[in-house]
């Protein structure tokens, strides 16, 4: 099999590869970067990765995609890289929605095998600080900035198809040591000075990388996985029960809160991200036979730290 990873020198792509080269099944692994002389350390570890310089505003060539059997749709500017400007906005909006219509031109003009292909998206799609458990069924937000961006983040697929077997991974906040929400928290729990963010009682769904990884390969090689999964692990917490569990497995205080209104005046708009409260599920990946290695928050931090 012959796969084609966009975004897949970002924070999650790294352990798809350690996952796809160990695969036997896996021939090469096609990765595209804008820049290719920055990661052309990548080929001495990853035997089976060939770089494709791409910035996603042009289409794919044909000689770079016409072998392609799956695919995987990492790319996206990160969410959480400084306030929600006008500009930042059009840089998140722009580079999966744009970015996605592109690499789908690209594929049905030049890719006759492709048989697969996975999208991210992410769970902001649903509505916040609702009552009810959200799960694949859940009908989406109407309105609002990550809806909008989740939806037509989506939308191209519809384009593909139906010989080609479409698998849509809604991700939840991920959790690592060397990466995401954890990265930046990091450092003042370790200092002393973490604690809950507003009232505590905001629910938030997580996954760990290697878990997220892990998904990946497994809706690639298996027939299983068909449509929208939320990838989040089975165990929802409040951010007053992160904060506790972060803070007594690191040996440090909570004990200084952040009032939402500070958040806000720091963070603008994007501090939703630590101040909504979602409750999303998955009732599908249990029925896909999908095991966690880091089912609980407990293995997930005792692993990260």
């Amino acid at each position: 099999m012959n796969i084609l990873i966009t975004g897949g020198t970002g924070f999650v792509g790294e352990k798809i590869l350690d996952l796809l080269q160990a695969d036997n099944k896996i021939k090469t692994i096609s990765l595209t970067t804008r820049n290719q002389s920055k990661y052309e350390k990548l080929l001495s570890k990853y035997a089976k990765v060939k770089l494709i310089e791409w910035d996603s505003n042009q289409e794919l060539s044909s000689e770079d995609i016409k072998d392609i059997d799956a695919v995987i749709n990492l790319q996206g500017e990160n969410i959480s890289n400084g306030r929600w400007t006008e500009e930042q906005r059009s840089r998140i909006y722009n580079s999966r929605v744009k970015g996605t219509n592109i690499l789908i031109d690209s594929l049905l003009k030049y890719s006759p095998n492709l048989s697969i292909f996975i999208q991210t998206s992410a769970i902001g799609i649903y509505p916040v600080d609702q009552a009810q458990k959200l799960t694949e069924t859940s009908k989406v937000a109407p309105e609002g900035f990550l809806p909008k961006v989740c939806k037509d983040w989506e939308a191209p697929l519809e384009r593909l198809t139906s010989n080609i077997r479409v698998v849509t991974l809604r991700v939840g906040v991920v959790f690592d040591k060397t990466g995401g929400a954890i990265a930046k928290m990091k450092l003042p729990f370790l200092l002393g000075l973490g604690g809950i963010l507003g009232s505590g009682k905001q629910e938030m769904s997580w996954i760990h990388r290697s878990d997220l990884a892990s998904l990946y390969h497994s809706a690639l090689v298996s027939d299983a996985y068909q449509g929208v999964y939320n990838a989040v692990a089975p165990e929802v917490i409040t951010n007053y029960k992160f904060t506790k569990t972060l803070g007594r497995i690191i040996k440090r205080p909570t004990i200084f809160p952040v009032p939402a209104l500070m958040l806000k005046l720091l963070f603008g708009e994007m501090s939703s991200l630590l101040l909504d409260s979602q409750h999303v599920e998955s009732t599908k990946l249990p029925q896909a036979g999908f095991q966690f290695q880091y089912p609980t928050l407990q293995k997930a931090l005792e692993e990260i730290f």
